[in-house]
């Protein structure tokens, strides 16, 4: 897979009423994504909160200390 490349979002089905009250959006960056381990910390919260029926949207912006 190249750096263009990418996967498409599976739809996910909503109530009748088209509600987005189950959207929950999570921002990590800095500390948070700073290396693997923490990366993979991230996935697992991403991941707890769609198996609790929440929908999940998450925005991971830069790693450790670099951006200004």
């Amino acid at each position: 897979m190249s750096a263009t490349d990418f996967e498409s979002v599976p739809k996910i089905e909503t109530d009748a009423a088209g509600s987005d009250r189950n959207l929950v959006v999570m921002k990590f960056g800095g500390s948070s994504v700073a290396d693997t381990e923490k990366i993979t910390e991230v996935a697992r919260r991403l991941v707890r909160a769609r198996e609790v029926g929440q929908r999940v949207v998450g925005v991971l912006s830069a790693m450790g200390d670099t951006t200004d």
